[in-house]
């Protein structure tokens, strides 16, 4: 009898254990977008210290730990990588520029003026250059050797075009 009741009581922990944590693989998602942000990453790393000529899927794949057929699924082509690795970032950086030149129109209302604008629009860039972590530092490189290479389009940067300010009261 006593074997008895310790049996069940041991089924009954497990239950409980299994009701409390989850077992298996992880949420395809979270792993997705985890393996995702490592292609990314290392393809940024990449692309601005050897640039889009000297960089190949296979070294990114090496450097982020997946298989090259992982990017090929995510990113279709070496030019889809290079063009997300500019997306990610320009978004985030078009929406600071944008939030920038609207609080500067909305302080300054009818009295905007083209340094002011001008300022406000590259602030975010100057801020990020100075304060922003290595991910950063590695956008601008990219930034740098892109733009005066000209066989590079610049789609994926200026996908997103900037809208201009909100005025004061409108």
């Amino acid at each position: 009898m006593g074997t008895h009741g310790s049996l069940s009581q041991s089924r009954r922990k497990m239950k409980q254990k299994k009701a409390t944590t989850r077992r298996g693989r992880p949420v395809k998602q979270d792993a997705a977008q985890d393996k995702q942000e490592r292609i990314l990453d290392a393809a940024e790393e990449y692309f601005s210290e050897h640039g889009f000529d000297g960089v190949s899927i296979r070294d990114v794949a090496r450097a982020a730990a997946v298989d090259t057929a992982l990017l090929h699924y995510y990113f279709d082509t070496k030019r889809g990588l290079f063009d997300a690795v500019f997306r990610r970032r320009a978004e985030i950086l078009n929406r600071m520029r944008i939030e920038s030149i609207n609080a500067y129109a909305q302080r300054m209302g009818d009295k905007v003026t083209v340094e002011g604008a001008v300022e406000a629009f590259t602030g975010p860039v100057f801020d990020l250059a100075a304060q922003g972590d290595e991910r950063w530092k590695h956008y601008f490189a990219l930034l740098a050797q892109v733009y005066p290479d000209h066989h590079i389009p610049m789609d994926a940067y200026h996908a997103k075009r900037i809208p201009p300010p909100r005025r004061a009261g409108a």
